[in-house]
Protein backbone atom coordinates (compact mmCIF):
# COMPACT_ATOMS: atom_id res chain seq x y z
CA UNK A 1 0.00 0.00 0.00
CA UNK A 2 2.79 2.41 0.89
CA UNK A 3 4.63 1.93 -2.39
CA UNK A 4 1.39 2.43 -4.31
CA UNK A 5 0.80 5.75 -2.54
CA UNK A 6 4.29 6.85 -3.42
CA UNK A 7 3.63 5.82 -7.00
CA UNK A 8 0.44 7.89 -7.15
CA UNK A 9 2.19 10.83 -5.53
CA UNK A 10 4.88 10.79 -8.22
CA UNK A 11 2.22 11.05 -10.91
CA UNK A 12 0.74 14.06 -9.11
CA UNK A 13 4.16 15.71 -8.94
CA UNK A 14 4.61 14.93 -12.62
CA UNK A 15 1.29 16.60 -13.47
CA UNK A 16 2.29 19.70 -11.49
CA UNK A 17 5.64 19.78 -13.30
CA UNK A 18 3.92 19.48 -16.69
CA UNK A 19 1.61 22.35 -15.77
CA UNK A 20 4.53 24.56 -14.69
CA UNK A 21 6.43 23.85 -17.92
CA UNK A 22 3.29 24.64 -19.92
CA UNK A 23 2.75 27.94 -18.09
CA UNK A 24 6.37 29.06 -18.47
CA UNK A 25 6.57 28.14 -22.15
CA UNK A 26 3.36 29.89 -23.24
CA UNK A 27 4.21 32.91 -21.07
CA UNK A 28 7.60 33.28 -22.75
CA UNK A 29 6.02 33.02 -26.21
CA UNK A 30 3.44 35.62 -25.25
CA UNK A 31 5.95 38.07 -23.76
CA UNK A 32 8.64 37.76 -26.45
CA UNK A 33 6.71 37.06 -29.64
CA UNK A 34 3.33 38.75 -29.28
CA UNK A 35 3.80 42.55 -29.06
CA UNK A 36 0.78 43.49 -31.22
CA UNK A 37 -2.89 42.68 -31.32
CA UNK A 38 -3.51 40.07 -34.01
CA UNK A 39 -7.20 39.37 -33.89
CA UNK A 40 -10.00 41.43 -35.44
CA UNK A 41 -12.41 39.75 -33.01
CA UNK A 42 -10.42 41.10 -30.06
CA UNK A 43 -10.77 44.66 -31.31
CA UNK A 44 -14.45 44.10 -32.12
CA UNK A 45 -15.18 43.01 -28.54
CA UNK A 46 -13.08 45.90 -27.20
CA UNK A 47 -15.03 48.41 -29.29
CA UNK A 48 -18.36 46.84 -28.32
CA UNK A 49 -17.32 46.77 -24.67
CA UNK A 50 -16.47 50.48 -24.75
CA UNK A 51 -19.94 51.27 -26.10
CA UNK A 52 -21.63 49.10 -23.47
CA UNK A 53 -19.69 50.66 -20.59
CA UNK A 54 -20.52 54.10 -21.99
CA UNK A 55 -24.23 53.32 -21.57
CA UNK A 56 -25.18 52.21 -25.08
CA UNK A 57 -25.82 48.53 -24.34
CA UNK A 58 -29.31 48.74 -25.83
CA UNK A 59 -27.82 49.71 -29.20
CA UNK A 60 -24.99 47.16 -29.34
CA UNK A 61 -25.20 43.65 -30.79
CA UNK A 62 -22.59 41.11 -29.74
CA UNK A 63 -23.06 38.00 -31.90
CA UNK A 64 -23.14 34.68 -30.07
CA UNK A 65 -21.98 36.03 -26.71
CA UNK A 66 -23.32 37.93 -23.70
CA UNK A 67 -22.58 41.63 -23.36
CA UNK A 68 -20.36 40.76 -20.39
CA UNK A 69 -17.99 39.02 -22.80
CA UNK A 70 -17.30 42.32 -24.54
CA UNK A 71 -17.01 44.15 -21.22
CA UNK A 72 -14.03 41.95 -20.29
CA UNK A 73 -12.06 43.47 -23.15
CA UNK A 74 -12.90 47.07 -22.24
CA UNK A 75 -11.94 46.90 -18.55
CA UNK A 76 -8.80 48.89 -19.40
CA UNK A 77 -7.46 50.70 -22.44
CA UNK A 78 -4.93 47.91 -22.87
CA UNK A 79 -6.84 44.68 -23.61
CA UNK A 80 -3.66 43.28 -25.14
CA UNK A 81 -2.12 43.05 -21.67
CA UNK A 82 -4.91 42.02 -19.34
CA UNK A 83 -6.53 39.56 -21.75
CA UNK A 84 -3.15 37.86 -22.32
CA UNK A 85 -2.80 37.40 -18.56
CA UNK A 86 -6.34 36.02 -18.38
CA UNK A 87 -5.66 33.59 -21.26
CA UNK A 88 -2.43 32.27 -19.70
CA UNK A 89 -4.11 31.87 -16.31
CA UNK A 90 -7.10 30.08 -17.86
CA UNK A 91 -5.17 27.63 -20.03
CA UNK A 92 -2.80 26.80 -17.17
CA UNK A 93 -5.83 26.10 -15.00
CA UNK A 94 -7.31 23.88 -17.72
CA UNK A 95 -4.14 21.76 -17.78
CA UNK A 96 -4.00 21.08 -14.04
CA UNK A 97 -7.77 20.60 -13.80
CA UNK A 98 -7.55 17.93 -16.49
CA UNK A 99 -5.43 15.95 -14.04
CA UNK A 100 -7.80 16.52 -11.13
CA UNK A 101 -10.88 15.55 -13.14
CA UNK A 102 -9.36 12.40 -14.61
CA UNK A 103 -7.71 11.36 -11.35
CA UNK A 104 -11.02 11.12 -9.51
CA UNK A 105 -12.61 9.16 -12.38
CA UNK A 106 -9.80 6.70 -13.11
CA UNK A 107 -6.28 6.43 -11.67
CA UNK A 108 -3.19 8.61 -11.39
CA UNK A 109 -1.46 7.05 -14.42
CA UNK A 110 -4.38 7.77 -16.76
CA UNK A 111 -4.72 11.24 -15.23
CA UNK A 112 -1.03 11.98 -15.80
CA UNK A 113 -1.19 10.88 -19.44
CA UNK A 114 -4.32 12.98 -19.94
CA UNK A 115 -2.49 16.00 -18.54
CA UNK A 116 0.37 15.47 -20.98
CA UNK A 117 -2.00 15.21 -23.96
CA UNK A 118 -3.91 18.35 -22.92
CA UNK A 119 -0.73 20.34 -22.25
CA UNK A 120 0.79 19.64 -25.67
CA UNK A 121 -2.41 20.38 -27.61
CA UNK A 122 -1.44 23.01 -30.21
CA UNK A 123 -4.81 24.78 -30.13
CA UNK A 124 -4.53 25.35 -26.39
CA UNK A 125 -1.07 26.84 -26.88
CA UNK A 126 -2.44 29.24 -29.46
CA UNK A 127 -5.26 30.37 -27.19
CA UNK A 128 -2.77 30.94 -24.39
CA UNK A 129 -1.19 33.84 -26.22
CA UNK A 130 -4.17 34.79 -28.34
CA UNK A 131 -6.18 37.73 -27.00
CA UNK A 132 -9.73 36.45 -26.63
CA UNK A 133 -12.28 35.37 -24.04
CA UNK A 134 -12.76 31.80 -25.28
CA UNK A 135 -10.57 29.94 -22.79
CA UNK A 136 -11.71 31.74 -19.64
CA UNK A 137 -15.25 30.27 -19.75
CA UNK A 138 -13.70 26.88 -20.60
CA UNK A 139 -11.59 27.17 -17.44
CA UNK A 140 -14.78 27.84 -15.45
CA UNK A 141 -16.45 24.83 -17.10
CA UNK A 142 -13.50 22.62 -16.14
CA UNK A 143 -13.99 23.64 -12.51
CA UNK A 144 -17.65 22.67 -12.89
CA UNK A 145 -16.60 19.30 -14.37
CA UNK A 146 -14.23 18.77 -11.45
CA UNK A 147 -17.03 18.99 -8.90
CA UNK A 148 -19.69 17.12 -10.87
CA UNK A 149 -17.34 14.16 -11.49
CA UNK A 150 -16.54 13.51 -7.83
CA UNK A 151 -16.93 9.88 -6.80
CA UNK A 152 -19.18 10.87 -3.92
CA UNK A 153 -21.50 13.48 -5.37
CA UNK A 154 -22.82 15.66 -2.55
CA UNK A 155 -25.24 18.59 -2.62
CA UNK A 156 -22.26 20.87 -2.03
CA UNK A 157 -20.53 19.52 -5.15
CA UNK A 158 -23.69 20.02 -7.21
CA UNK A 159 -24.04 23.61 -5.95
CA UNK A 160 -20.42 24.51 -6.71
CA UNK A 161 -20.68 22.90 -10.16
CA UNK A 162 -23.81 24.92 -10.91
CA UNK A 163 -22.14 28.14 -9.71
CA UNK A 164 -19.17 27.80 -12.04
CA UNK A 165 -21.18 26.71 -15.04
CA UNK A 166 -23.40 29.73 -14.40
CA UNK A 167 -20.36 32.02 -14.29
CA UNK A 168 -19.19 30.48 -17.55
CA UNK A 169 -22.61 31.16 -19.09
CA UNK A 170 -22.26 34.83 -18.18
CA UNK A 171 -19.22 34.98 -20.49
CA UNK A 172 -20.25 32.45 -23.19
CA UNK A 173 -23.77 31.23 -23.84
CA UNK A 174 -22.48 27.83 -25.03
CA UNK A 175 -22.12 26.92 -21.36
CA UNK A 176 -25.89 26.54 -21.36
CA UNK A 177 -25.49 23.43 -23.53
CA UNK A 178 -23.07 22.00 -20.97
CA UNK A 179 -25.63 22.74 -18.25
CA UNK A 180 -28.26 20.75 -20.18
CA UNK A 181 -25.89 17.76 -20.33
CA UNK A 182 -25.24 17.88 -16.59
CA UNK A 183 -28.96 18.22 -15.86
CA UNK A 184 -29.60 15.09 -17.92
CA UNK A 185 -26.91 13.23 -15.97
CA UNK A 186 -28.40 14.26 -12.63
CA UNK A 187 -31.89 13.31 -13.75
CA UNK A 188 -30.90 9.91 -15.16
CA UNK A 189 -28.07 8.63 -12.96
CA UNK A 190 -28.22 10.17 -9.49
CA UNK A 191 -30.43 9.78 -6.42
CA UNK A 192 -32.54 11.58 -5.37
CA UNK A 193 -32.97 12.50 -9.04
CA UNK A 194 -35.56 15.24 -8.78
CA UNK A 195 -33.92 16.95 -5.81
CA UNK A 196 -30.43 16.96 -7.39
CA UNK A 197 -31.73 18.18 -10.74
CA UNK A 198 -33.84 20.96 -9.23
CA UNK A 199 -30.98 22.02 -6.93
CA UNK A 200 -28.56 22.37 -9.84
CA UNK A 201 -31.09 24.21 -11.99
CA UNK A 202 -32.08 26.70 -9.25
CA UNK A 203 -28.47 27.56 -8.38
CA UNK A 204 -27.59 27.90 -12.08
CA UNK A 205 -30.61 30.17 -12.60
CA UNK A 206 -29.70 32.32 -9.59
CA UNK A 207 -26.15 32.83 -10.90
CA UNK A 208 -27.24 33.82 -14.41
CA UNK A 209 -30.28 35.87 -13.35
CA UNK A 210 -28.37 39.21 -13.03
CA UNK A 211 -27.28 38.84 -16.66
CA UNK A 212 -30.81 37.95 -17.80
CA UNK A 213 -32.30 40.93 -15.93
CA UNK A 214 -29.61 43.24 -17.31
CA UNK A 215 -30.23 42.00 -20.84
CA UNK A 216 -33.98 42.50 -20.51
CA UNK A 217 -33.65 46.00 -19.07
CA UNK A 218 -31.18 47.15 -21.72
CA UNK A 219 -32.24 45.28 -24.85
CA UNK A 220 -35.77 44.04 -24.15
CA UNK A 221 -34.82 40.35 -24.31
CA UNK A 222 -33.21 37.87 -21.92
CA UNK A 223 -30.39 37.15 -24.36
CA UNK A 224 -28.76 39.88 -26.41
CA UNK A 225 -26.69 37.36 -28.35
CA UNK A 226 -27.49 36.77 -31.96
CA UNK A 227 -26.85 33.21 -33.07
CA UNK A 228 -28.21 34.17 -36.49
CA UNK A 229 -24.82 35.72 -37.07
CA UNK A 230 -23.21 32.29 -37.03
CA UNK A 231 -25.82 30.96 -39.46
CA UNK A 232 -25.41 33.86 -41.87
CA UNK A 233 -21.62 33.79 -41.65
CA UNK A 234 -20.96 30.06 -41.75
CA UNK A 235 -23.81 28.33 -43.55
CA UNK A 236 -23.26 27.58 -47.23
CA UNK A 237 -25.64 28.74 -49.97
CA UNK A 238 -27.46 31.31 -47.83
CA UNK A 239 -29.95 33.32 -49.97
CA UNK A 240 -29.04 37.01 -50.30
CA UNK A 241 -32.42 38.17 -49.03
CA UNK A 242 -31.61 36.67 -45.62
CA UNK A 243 -28.88 39.27 -45.17
CA UNK A 244 -31.38 42.05 -45.83
CA UNK A 245 -33.63 41.01 -42.91
CA UNK A 246 -32.67 43.43 -40.18
CA UNK A 247 -34.51 41.50 -37.48
CA UNK A 248 -32.10 38.55 -37.65
CA UNK A 249 -34.57 36.32 -35.79
CA UNK A 250 -32.70 33.11 -35.01
CA UNK A 251 -35.69 30.85 -34.84
CA UNK A 252 -37.01 32.08 -38.16
CA UNK A 253 -33.62 31.71 -39.82
CA UNK A 254 -33.02 28.27 -38.35
CA UNK A 255 -36.21 26.82 -39.74
CA UNK A 256 -36.78 29.12 -42.70
CA UNK A 257 -35.39 26.51 -45.10
CA UNK A 258 -35.39 22.95 -43.63
CA UNK A 259 -33.44 21.63 -46.61
CA UNK A 260 -30.68 24.19 -46.07
CA UNK A 261 -30.64 23.34 -42.35
CA UNK A 262 -30.18 19.64 -43.07
CA UNK A 263 -27.53 20.36 -45.71
CA UNK A 264 -25.38 22.50 -43.40
CA UNK A 265 -25.90 20.31 -40.34
CA UNK A 266 -24.84 17.23 -42.31
CA UNK A 267 -21.75 19.00 -43.60
CA UNK A 268 -20.81 20.27 -40.15
CA UNK A 269 -21.31 17.04 -38.23
CA UNK A 270 -19.98 14.57 -40.81
CA UNK A 271 -17.25 16.66 -42.43
CA UNK A 272 -15.76 19.48 -40.39
CA UNK A 273 -16.38 17.89 -36.99
CA UNK A 274 -14.88 14.55 -37.97
CA UNK A 275 -11.90 16.37 -39.42
CA UNK A 276 -11.36 18.22 -36.16
CA UNK A 277 -11.84 15.17 -33.92
CA UNK A 278 -10.33 12.38 -36.01
CA UNK A 279 -7.86 14.28 -38.23
CA UNK A 280 -8.81 12.65 -41.52
CA UNK A 281 -6.45 14.93 -43.46
CA UNK A 282 -3.10 16.56 -42.77
CA UNK A 283 -4.50 19.66 -41.05
CA UNK A 284 -2.47 20.53 -37.94
CA UNK A 285 -5.35 22.43 -36.30
CA UNK A 286 -7.36 19.55 -34.81
CA UNK A 287 -7.98 17.65 -31.57
CA UNK A 288 -6.05 14.52 -32.51
CA UNK A 289 -3.14 13.67 -30.20
CA UNK A 290 -1.08 13.14 -33.37
CA UNK A 291 -2.18 16.24 -35.34
CA UNK A 292 0.28 16.12 -38.24
CA UNK A 293 -0.38 12.52 -39.31
CA UNK A 294 -3.86 11.62 -40.59
CA UNK A 295 -5.78 8.64 -39.17
CA UNK A 296 -3.08 7.48 -36.73
CA UNK A 297 -4.65 9.30 -33.80
CA UNK A 298 -7.83 7.25 -34.29
CA UNK A 299 -6.05 4.11 -32.97
CA UNK A 300 -5.59 5.22 -29.34
CA UNK A 301 -8.95 7.04 -29.38
CA UNK A 302 -11.03 4.04 -30.38
CA UNK A 303 -8.69 1.74 -28.46
CA UNK A 304 -9.51 3.61 -25.26
CA UNK A 305 -13.23 3.42 -26.01
CA UNK A 306 -12.88 -0.33 -26.53
CA UNK A 307 -11.11 -0.89 -23.20
CA UNK A 308 -13.79 0.80 -21.06
CA UNK A 309 -16.86 -0.05 -23.14
CA UNK A 310 -18.16 -2.47 -20.49
CA UNK A 311 -17.04 -0.68 -17.32
CA UNK A 312 -17.72 3.04 -17.69
CA UNK A 313 -17.34 4.77 -14.31
CA UNK A 314 -20.51 6.55 -13.25
CA UNK A 315 -18.70 9.83 -12.60
CA UNK A 316 -17.38 9.74 -16.18
CA UNK A 317 -20.94 10.00 -17.51
CA UNK A 318 -21.33 13.81 -17.08
CA UNK A 319 -18.51 14.38 -19.57
CA UNK A 320 -19.74 11.68 -21.98
CA UNK A 321 -23.34 12.94 -21.97
CA UNK A 322 -22.19 16.54 -22.32
CA UNK A 323 -20.02 15.67 -25.32
CA UNK A 324 -22.80 13.75 -27.04
CA UNK A 325 -25.18 16.70 -26.61
CA UNK A 326 -22.76 19.54 -27.15
CA UNK A 327 -21.23 18.92 -30.53
CA UNK A 328 -24.44 18.05 -32.49
CA UNK A 329 -26.11 21.24 -31.19
CA UNK A 330 -23.06 23.32 -32.11
CA UNK A 331 -23.08 21.74 -35.57
CA UNK A 332 -26.54 23.18 -36.17
CA UNK A 333 -25.14 26.69 -36.14
CA UNK A 334 -21.54 26.55 -37.25
CA UNK A 335 -18.80 24.66 -39.01
CA UNK A 336 -16.49 23.49 -36.25
CA UNK A 337 -13.24 24.12 -38.02
CA UNK A 338 -11.90 25.78 -34.87
CA UNK A 339 -11.27 22.99 -32.34
CA UNK A 340 -11.64 25.38 -29.39
CA UNK A 341 -15.40 25.42 -30.07
CA UNK A 342 -15.48 21.77 -29.06
CA UNK A 343 -12.93 21.94 -26.27
CA UNK A 344 -15.06 22.03 -23.11
CA UNK A 345 -16.19 18.41 -23.38
CA UNK A 346 -13.29 17.41 -25.65
CA UNK A 347 -11.22 16.39 -22.62
CA UNK A 348 -12.97 13.08 -23.21
CA UNK A 349 -10.81 12.50 -26.30
CA UNK A 350 -7.58 12.91 -24.34
CA UNK A 351 -8.92 10.62 -21.60
CA UNK A 352 -9.76 7.83 -24.07
CA UNK A 353 -6.26 8.06 -25.54
CA UNK A 354 -4.73 8.03 -22.05
CA UNK A 355 -6.72 4.89 -21.19
CA UNK A 356 -5.34 3.18 -24.29
CA UNK A 357 -1.71 3.99 -23.49
CA UNK A 358 -2.15 3.08 -19.82
CA UNK A 359 -2.73 -0.49 -20.98
CA UNK A 360 0.79 -0.63 -22.45
CA UNK A 361 2.87 -2.08 -19.62
CA UNK A 362 6.19 -2.25 -21.45
CA UNK A 363 8.16 0.95 -20.82
CA UNK A 364 10.30 0.21 -23.87
CA UNK A 365 7.20 0.77 -26.02
CA UNK A 366 5.26 3.31 -23.95
CA UNK A 367 7.99 5.88 -23.30
CA UNK A 368 9.25 6.22 -26.93
CA UNK A 369 5.64 6.44 -28.14
CA UNK A 370 4.77 9.23 -25.69
CA UNK A 371 8.00 11.07 -26.57
CA UNK A 372 7.11 10.79 -30.27
CA UNK A 373 3.59 12.17 -29.61
CA UNK A 374 5.03 15.06 -27.61
CA UNK A 375 7.49 15.90 -30.40
CA UNK A 376 4.77 15.82 -33.09
CA UNK A 377 2.59 18.14 -31.02
CA UNK A 378 5.44 20.54 -30.33
CA UNK A 379 6.05 20.78 -34.08
CA UNK A 380 2.33 21.43 -34.63
CA UNK A 381 2.39 24.08 -31.88
CA UNK A 382 5.41 25.71 -33.49
CA UNK A 383 3.63 25.78 -36.86
CA UNK A 384 0.52 27.30 -35.27
CA UNK A 385 2.56 29.87 -33.35
CA UNK A 386 4.46 30.89 -36.50
CA UNK A 387 1.21 31.23 -38.39
CA UNK A 388 -0.54 33.23 -35.70
CA UNK A 389 2.37 35.44 -34.66
CA UNK A 390 4.18 35.85 -37.99
CA UNK A 391 1.71 34.66 -40.68
CA UNK A 392 4.30 32.01 -41.54
CA UNK A 393 3.25 28.36 -41.36
CA UNK A 394 6.73 26.96 -41.98
CA UNK A 395 9.20 26.08 -39.22
CA UNK A 396 12.10 26.21 -41.68
CA UNK A 397 11.75 29.86 -42.78
CA UNK A 398 12.95 32.83 -40.78
CA UNK A 399 10.27 35.02 -39.23
CA UNK A 400 10.81 38.47 -40.68
CA UNK A 401 7.99 40.58 -39.26
CA UNK A 402 5.39 40.20 -36.53
CA UNK A 403 1.83 39.59 -37.64
CA UNK A 404 -0.02 42.94 -37.62
CA UNK A 405 3.21 44.93 -37.29
CA UNK A 406 2.50 46.77 -40.55
CA UNK A 407 -1.08 47.45 -39.44
CA UNK A 408 0.32 48.86 -36.20
CA UNK A 409 2.66 51.13 -38.19
CA UNK A 410 -0.23 52.33 -40.37
CA UNK A 411 -2.27 53.01 -37.24
CA UNK A 412 0.52 55.18 -35.87
CA UNK A 413 0.60 57.21 -39.10
CA UNK A 414 -3.18 57.60 -39.16
CA UNK A 415 -3.27 58.52 -35.48
CA UNK A 416 -1.29 61.71 -36.22
CA UNK A 417 -4.10 63.08 -38.41
CA UNK A 418 -5.98 66.07 -37.01
CA UNK A 419 -9.11 65.27 -34.95
CA UNK A 420 -8.73 61.58 -35.81
CA UNK A 421 -11.02 60.53 -32.93
CA UNK A 422 -13.99 61.85 -34.88
CA UNK A 423 -12.91 60.55 -38.30
CA UNK A 424 -13.97 57.32 -40.04
CA UNK A 425 -11.56 54.75 -41.46
CA UNK A 426 -12.95 52.26 -43.98
CA UNK A 427 -10.82 49.13 -43.93
CA UNK A 428 -10.92 45.37 -43.65
CA UNK A 429 -8.79 45.52 -40.51
CA UNK A 430 -10.18 47.19 -37.38
CA UNK A 431 -6.70 46.91 -35.86
CA UNK A 432 -5.64 50.11 -37.65
CA UNK A 433 -8.61 52.00 -36.20
CA UNK A 434 -7.76 50.63 -32.75
CA UNK A 435 -4.18 51.89 -32.91
CA UNK A 436 -5.17 55.20 -34.52
CA UNK A 437 -8.09 55.69 -32.05
CA UNK A 438 -10.41 56.52 -34.95
CA UNK A 439 -13.92 55.40 -35.79
CA UNK A 440 -14.28 52.44 -38.11
CA UNK A 441 -16.35 51.25 -41.08
CA UNK A 442 -15.77 47.56 -41.71
CA UNK A 443 -15.00 46.70 -45.33
CA UNK A 444 -15.47 42.96 -45.80
CA UNK A 445 -15.63 42.89 -49.60
CA UNK A 446 -12.31 41.00 -49.90
CA UNK A 447 -12.03 42.12 -53.51
CA UNK A 448 -10.34 44.70 -55.63
CA UNK A 449 -12.92 47.38 -56.43
CA UNK A 450 -12.90 48.61 -60.01
CA UNK A 451 -13.92 52.14 -59.01
CA UNK A 452 -12.75 53.48 -55.66
CA UNK A 453 -15.31 56.29 -55.60
CA UNK A 454 -18.15 53.80 -56.13
CA UNK A 455 -16.62 51.54 -53.53
CA UNK A 456 -16.64 54.06 -50.67
CA UNK A 457 -20.27 54.76 -51.58
CA UNK A 458 -20.99 51.00 -51.27
CA UNK A 459 -22.28 50.80 -54.84
CA UNK A 460 -20.38 47.52 -55.40
CA UNK A 461 -21.25 45.96 -52.01
CA UNK A 462 -23.38 42.84 -51.72
CA UNK A 463 -26.05 42.41 -49.01
CA UNK A 464 -23.60 40.05 -47.28
CA UNK A 465 -20.92 42.76 -47.17
CA UNK A 466 -23.34 45.27 -45.65
CA UNK A 467 -24.58 42.72 -43.10
CA UNK A 468 -21.07 41.98 -41.83
CA UNK A 469 -20.14 45.65 -41.83
CA UNK A 470 -23.14 46.48 -39.64
CA UNK A 471 -21.77 44.27 -36.90
CA UNK A 472 -18.08 45.08 -37.09
CA UNK A 473 -18.19 48.85 -37.56
CA UNK A 474 -17.52 51.18 -34.64
CA UNK A 475 -19.51 52.72 -33.10
CA UNK A 476 -22.28 50.23 -33.84
CA UNK A 477 -24.98 52.66 -32.75
CA UNK A 478 -24.19 55.01 -35.60
CA UNK A 479 -25.50 54.20 -39.04
CA UNK A 480 -22.14 53.68 -40.65
CA UNK A 481 -23.65 52.62 -43.98
CA UNK A 482 -24.77 56.19 -44.57
CA UNK A 483 -21.47 57.76 -43.63
CA UNK A 484 -18.73 58.78 -46.01
CA UNK A 485 -15.35 57.54 -44.81
CA UNK A 486 -12.56 60.02 -44.25
CA UNK A 487 -9.86 57.43 -44.93
CA UNK A 488 -9.66 54.20 -46.90
CA UNK A 489 -7.18 51.35 -46.33
CA UNK A 490 -7.15 48.84 -49.18
CA UNK A 491 -4.94 46.76 -51.44
CA UNK A 492 -2.80 48.69 -53.95
CA UNK A 493 -4.94 50.03 -56.80
CA UNK A 494 -4.24 51.06 -60.39
CA UNK A 495 -6.96 53.67 -60.89
CA UNK A 496 -6.68 56.29 -58.15
CA UNK A 497 -8.83 59.47 -58.13
CA UNK A 498 -6.62 62.51 -58.69
CA UNK A 499 -7.76 64.41 -55.61
CA UNK A 500 -7.15 61.50 -53.21
CA UNK A 501 -4.05 61.83 -51.03
CA UNK A 502 -1.87 58.81 -50.30
CA UNK A 503 -0.67 58.74 -46.67
CA UNK A 504 0.96 55.32 -46.85
CA UNK A 505 1.81 52.81 -49.56
CA UNK A 506 3.42 49.37 -49.62
CA UNK A 507 3.10 46.16 -51.60
CA UNK A 508 0.27 45.15 -49.24
CA UNK A 509 -1.70 48.31 -48.44
CA UNK A 510 -2.52 51.83 -49.54
CA UNK A 511 -3.94 54.37 -47.08
CA UNK A 512 -5.97 57.12 -48.75
CA UNK A 513 -7.22 60.39 -47.33
CA UNK A 514 -10.56 61.03 -49.01
CA UNK A 515 -11.55 64.66 -49.70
Amino acid sequence: MFSREIFQENYTKGAILVTIIFCISVSLVTIIHNPFLNSANTVFYYFAGKEILAGYAHEVIVPNAPLTNAMLFALTDNPHFHMRILSIFSTTGIVILSYGITRQIFNAKIAFLTTIFISIYAGLHQHSYQINADVFPIFLLMISFYYITKQKLTHQSIIISAIFIGLSFIVKYQAGIIAVGILMFLLMYTKPRSKNTILFFIVFLIIISPLLVYNYNTAGSFTTSNSSFLILMEWDNVPEEWYEDTSYDTSLLLFRDPGLLVENFSRNIFDSTTQVILNLNDNWNNLSIIPLIPFIGMIPLFGGIYFIRKTIPKNFLPIIITFLIYFPIMCIFAELTNPIRLFPPAIILAIFCAIFFSKINKKSILIPTIVFIICVNLVASNIMANWFLYENDSIFEDNVEFHSQELYNIGQILGKEENIQMKYLMAEHNLVAYYAKSKFIADKTFGEPINLEDHVLRKDWRPYDIFVSDFYSYPQRENNMERMPDYLLIEPQKNIPQNWNILYKSENYVLFKIP
